[in-house]
């Protein structure tokens, strides 16, 4: 299978391909078998008579699990090869899938989704960290798109089966099938990523330097690093290690970052800026709206569960190919004004769908376009943060590539709390309130989204002037 982003070197070529293609295929995976209770939420309000505040507090309690587990993952992201992580990650849902075919009360369908949201904590901060690390920052969006759209075909599949496999056989056997999907992914990760490392080696500090022209290419991520003659030269005159002075440079420029303003606090709490965890907690908060609720709305405006399911299905669908074409769109504009632009139409489309849930067609129309720029935002978030932590480290002479499983672990935990935050919101409401009022507040935290992310367009330009909001250089580079 060719890939579509290209490199000079081969063997580095293939590495990126198969890492790609087993962390999109976990992807998917993951994100079908965590949705596949929300699919089926309109049915355990029957066969169990769950209201929907108890929907509210499954919902809440599963990503609360996440907001837990995320950052350990991170943690763990580059002190074990992703295979092994990624692998136990899909084997603890599987376990959360047979939990479920034994449920009988609230609180047995309360512990599988326990199991169920900490297996899938592994994935995203294993998998994307894999992803950033094995590609340069400039030619990301491809790729981070790529495996984003495998999530949301996972999900597609999940909801465009699971309501005519309950008709046929009951809600329990849906899980059982899900389990043995699970195990055969984790059989074709141990074959297929065992023997493949993700190199991390174009950090600046990869280890010492040892020749006077040194190239470091990281099989596929073109990344070089040239030290003059000269310079080496001297260092030997004075029996010094060069890394060593750099290393004392870099810490006294960090210290004197943190100790200054330039640094905000809720960078010096979490090591990123607000930006990053305010749009990642909408865009987790709007997605959890829609996947867990949207059918759910729909039913209660006499739809039947097949024909809610196959419209949240068109959401998804348009959802994947928001996110496969992400690279193509982000070379029309910057990647802050791309997400601005994409905030403000899924917040317009999702208060149209919150308006009009009784017709078909608006309601249609509303889910596809909602879906499309919701999803873009993901890994446009995903290639911004990495290429702010590749300026970071060009500006401030910071290691941050080692890092990065760390951060995008913070990055996703915004993201989950954001699910926990809008998940509980949805259910507590509408027991009091339609269940439309969740959806039009969601419509107005888009359009802050869009509004914050308008402001990250200007403050990064002014930041890192040499620097496009694409990662890409624009103004000769450092």
């Amino acid at each position: 299978m060719r890939s579509p982003w290209k490199d000079e070197n081969r063997e580095g070529l293939k590495r990126q391909n198969k890492i790609l293609y087993i962390v999109s295929l976990n992807h998917a995976i993951n994100d079908g078998s965590t949705s596949l209770i929300a699919t089926l939420f309109p049915v355990l309000l029957l066969d169990f008579g769950f209201p929907v505040f108890q929907i509210g507090i499954l919902v809440a309690a599963g990503y609360l699990m996440n907001v837990v587990f995320q950052p350990i993952a991170g943690h763990y992201s580059e002190k074990f090869e992703p295979w092994i992580l990624l692998s136990v990650g899909i084997s603890m849902i599987a376990v959360s899938m047979v939990v479920f075919t034994l449920s009988k009360a609230f609180l047995s369908v309360l512990i599988g989704v326990i199991v169920l949201r900490v297996g899938s904590s592994v994935f995203h901060p294993v998998g994307v960290s894999a992803i950033s690390r094995s590609y340069q920052t400039g030619n990301l969006d491809g790729p981070m798109g790529f495996q984003s759209a495998f999530g949301n075909l996972g999900i597609l599949l999940v909801f465009l089966v699971s309501a005519p496999l309950y008709m046929s056989f009951g809600w329990r056997d849906i899980f059982l099938i899900f389990a043995a999907l699970d195990l055969s992914i984790v059989t074709i990760t141990i074959f297929a990523f065992r023997g493949t490392r993700v190199s991390s080696s174009s950090s600046p500090q990869s280890g010492k330097r040892k020749s006077s022209n040194v190239n470091l290419r990281d099989e596929g991520a073109r990344t070089s690093l040239d030290v003059s003659d000269s310079k080496e030269a001297t260092a030997e005159d004075n029996n010094s290690d060069p890394t060593e002075e750099d290393e004392k440079v870099q810490g006294f420029e960090h210290r004197r970052r943190v100790n200054s303003k330039e640094i905000s606090l809720v960078e010096r709490a979490f090591g990123l800026p607000s930006f990053f965890l305010s749009t990642m907690l909408i865009s987790g908060g709007s997605f959890a709206v829609l996947v867990n609720y949207g059918n759910s709305l729909l039913a209660k405006n006499n739809f039947s569960i097949v024909s809610a399911n196959l419209l949240i299905s068109a959401w998804i669908a348009s959802a994947f190919i928001g996110a496969l074409t992400t690279g193509k769109l982000a070379l029309l504009m910057e990647r802050a004004k791309l997400l601005t632009t994409c905030y403000a139409l899924a917040a317009l489309a999702t208060l149209m769908f919150a308006l009009f849930p009784e017709n078909f067609i608006l309601a249609l129309i509303a889910l596809v376009v909602s879906g499309f720029f919701l999803s873009a935002s993901y890994p446009i978030i995903y290639s911004e943060l990495s290429a702010f932590l590749e300026r970071r480290g060009k500006r401030d002479r910071e290691v941050q590539q080692h890092g990065k499983g760390a951060q995008f672990g913070v990055l996703f935990s915004a993201q989950i709390i954001g699910s926990v935050v809008f998940g509980f919101f949805s259910g507590y409401v509408s027991e009091f309130y339609p269940l439309n009022l969740p959806f039009e507040a969601t419509a107005v935290f888009l359009l802050v989204a869009s509004l914050i992310s308008a402001l990250w367009a200007r403050s990064s330009r002014q930041s890192f002037p040499s620097f496009s909001g694409g990662g890409l250089v624009t103004k000769g580079g450092d």
